[in-house]
């Protein structure tokens, strides 16, 4: 059926290429910046949309340890070399476009002005993980025996890709403190995690809620200041 309707569109387009060129009287030229009307080519090709939700590939070893999981994350389990080997792990509780490395677009507006700030364009070249590399009901997130299978890819990732700083980020940073009953001290922290330093920073969410509650602009501005000061900080005792 579509075909057809585009097969009688072309034959009506064609109709109206030979009344303009046979009746120039009555059409508004460009003169010659106007494309001849026989040299514009009426051609009809199918296209396939390429889907938004994309599915891990064969090459991506697939992690099998938590059986409550729901689905997978996108390309959380792919081989990735990073060029500068700095992991940064964040969290969202939804993920579905493998492009991006926050969901929520307020929150992902933050993390483009603290980390453009922070490391100018330098920042695309560090490694992105989610804390949880799965998703899961919101009572299985902080579930330790999960968490735990997710800190082993952590360590698989360190351990691959020669990585030699991690930052947990925002709502990753509580997930995987070594303390959770002090977390509210542990921002701009430099802790060693798996043998590599590991800084564990309040991030972009904070931020994006900050300005959602309507927080006034001065608080806004010193947090975002000091969340940048710690993560320049942190790549220098790496980078010096």
């Amino acid at each position: 059926m579509q075909l057809e309707i585009f097969s009688e569109l072309t034959s009506v387009l064609q109709g109206l290429r030979g009344v303009i060129h046979n009746h120039p009287e009555n059409l508004v030229y460009l003169r010659d910046r106007e494309k001849s009307p026989d040299s514009i080519e009426l051609d009809w090709k199918k296209r396939h949309s390429i889907p938004k939700v994309l599915k891990p590939t064969k090459t991506e070893n697939l992690c099998t340890l938590c059986p409550r999981r729901i689905s997978y994350k996108p390309y959380q389990f792919a081989p990735n070399f990073p060029e500068i080997p700095i992991l940064v792990v964040v969290q969202n509780h939804l993920l579905v476009d493998n492009d991006k490395i926050y969901h929520e677009t307020s929150t992902a507006v933050q993390f483009q002005s603290i980390f453009t700030t922070a490391f100018g364009g330098d920042f695309t070249k560090f490694m992105y993980r989610e804390a949880l590399r799965c998703h899961f009901s919101k009572a299985d997130v902080q579930n330790p025996d999960f968490l735990k299978n997710c800190s082993g890819h952590i360590r698989n990732d360190i351990d691959n890709f020669r990585i030699r700083g991690i930052i947990f980020l925002g709502s990753a940073a509580p997930l995987f403190y070594p303390d959770p009953t002090g977390i509210k001290e542990a921002n701009g922290k430099i802790l060693e995690y798996h043998g590599v330093p590991a800084l564990f920073s309040h991030g972009p969410e904070r931020m994006a809620a900050l300005v959602e509650r309507k927080t006034p602009a001065e608080k806004i501005k010193t947090e975002k200041e000091q969340i940048i000061r710690n993560l320049k900080n942190f790549y220098g005792s790496i980078f010096p």
